[in-house]
């Protein structure tokens, strides 16, 4: 009993000490900013739900051996030192740096027409790479799921991920590409209201859910509807309050209740009500118990194979696949049946796996410096719809932190393509008048 309080009043008053120093880095959870939603993030899924895991109250990580409560304690402390040092490099940047990040309120919404010309170009690449995927794909299981008949879903996902091809080409148009020109027509549409506009946001609302969901993964889709509510929210300068986010709100609860249901093939009992908000709370704490508790007791530090990229193999050492022995290792019983899959963890995790303590300790200032930063330099002068499509997807973009490797923003590949396509919005207009201009001078000659 003495132990349980004294863990209770530990992980309340890392709460309550984290929100002080948010404070004091001009941050507020009540107005979004690319910050204040990446600690939002890593509370939900790093810090919550260690209580959970401590009293032994999600069954399923507990059959698989999420028992040992010194490792609980560990995980404990390790997230609750990365998190204060994540908002220590807020802190460092905004008073070393003078990086001041201004409250939206104080910013004018500059109603700048996105020409969709560029925009629509881009929805037809993204159409057609779906084709391709759709041609070359063993199974989509939201296919055959609609078809009907008796299916395993923990199956059909593990099929999914031997997709022959380089999936990661393909995720980057369906993940990332798709999601924020769905950010930049809701940011357009609510300035200027139009039947064309509104045409092309439906049709990429309706693209980007499908492709979310095709493979039976939950996690694309809630983030997609974040970043909707974060756009409304940005753009009409409004705070987070449960008025303005109730609605909101309940329209994510839902997916996420039936996609869980629908993809576990769960029925409706009271009991299994309350599973999904388990997962989230407690799903990567799970995955980040393993790191802890295989490394450098199974297996030695990688010092970097397990993080660092490795393009084609031209660097001089052998990648590591963590996430996918770490998976093996929590569900022997699925790598029994050939089922495998991946258990990506909290950032510093794979940091620790690679560099130990101070790895994660290190990697952990340092990114509270870096989005600190990129926060100060997206989010100054006026904010246009591209702009806050930008915000909202390098806010969502960079919460992942929460739920994946350091190895994922190494060679950003996601971002250098957003990046791209901001640059073609941006600056296509004036190519192609440049362009026409030319070309009938050279007809008039």
């Amino acid at each position: 009993m003495f132990e349980c309080i004294i863990f209770l009043i530990s992980w309340g008053s890392i709460l309550i000490f984290s929100w002080l120093i948010l404070r004091a880095c001009n941050l507020s959870l009540s107005r979004p900013s690319i910050p204040s939603i990446v600690f939002t993030f890593y509370i939900g899924f790093n810090y919550l739900g260690i209580p959970l895991l401590f009293f032994y109250k999600v069954k399923h990580l507990y059959n698989i051996g999420v028992q040992d409560r010194d490792v609980i304690w560990f995980f404990w402390l390790m997230s609750s030192i990365c998190l204060l040092l994540l908002l220590l490099g807020f802190l460092y940047a905004k008073e070393i740096f003078k990086l001041n990040v201004k409250s939206y309120e104080t910013f004018s919404y500059e109603k700048h027409s996105v020409e969709k010309f560029e925009i629509i170009i881009i929805l037809f690449l993204c159409l057609v790479i779906f084709i391709r995927y759709y041609t070359i794909a063993n199974v989509i299981p939201l296919v055959e799921l609609l078809k009907g008949g008796d299916i395993d879903p923990s199956q059909l996902r593990s099929d999914v991920s031997f997709f022959p091809g380089k999936m990661w080409r393909y995720r980057l148009f369906f993940r990332d590409v798709l999601p924020f020109i769905s950010y930049c027509l809701l940011a357009l549409l609510l300035v200027q209201k139009s039947r064309t506009t509104f045409i092309l946001f439906v049709f990429t609302l309706l693209f980007t859910s499908f492709v979310s969901l095709m493979n039976f993964h939950k996690a694309p889709i809630i983030y997609f509807l974040i970043g909707l509510i974060l756009v409304y929210l940005i753009k009409n300068q409004k705070k987070i309050t449960l008025r303005n986010v109730l609605i909101p709100s309940v329209i994510v609860v839902a997916v996420m209740m039936s996609t869980y249901l629908l993809f576990t093939d769960k029925k409706i009992e009271p009991r299994f009500l309350l599973s999904p908000f388990k997962r989230v709370l407690s799903g990567q704490i799970g995955s980040a118990y393993f790191y802890l508790k295989m490394f450098p007791k199974d297996y030695d530090f990688l010092y970097g194979r397990g993080m660092l990229p490795n393009p084609g193999g031209i660097l001089p050492f052998e990648s590591f696949p963590i996430t996918k022995r770490i998976q093996d290792y929590k569900k022997q019983d699925l790598r029994e049946r050939g089922i495998h899959g991946s258990s990506p963890a909290v950032y510093w995790a794979s940091a620790y796996a690679d560099f130990g303590i101070p790895g994660a300790f290190f990697a952990s200032f340092v990114l509270g410096v870096i989005i600190f930063a990129v926060h100060w330099f997206v989010s100054r002068g006026k904010l246009t719809p591209l702009k806050t499509a930008l915000i909202v997807w390098l806010a969502i973009h960079l919460s992942k932190i929460s739920v994946t490797s350091l190895g994922k923003f190494m060679l950003d590949v996601n971002l250098l393509a957003i990046l791209i396509c901001s640059a073609f919005i941006t600056y296509g207009p004036s190519l192609r008048r440049v362009t026409l201009k030319g070309h009938s001078v050279f007809i008039a000659k």
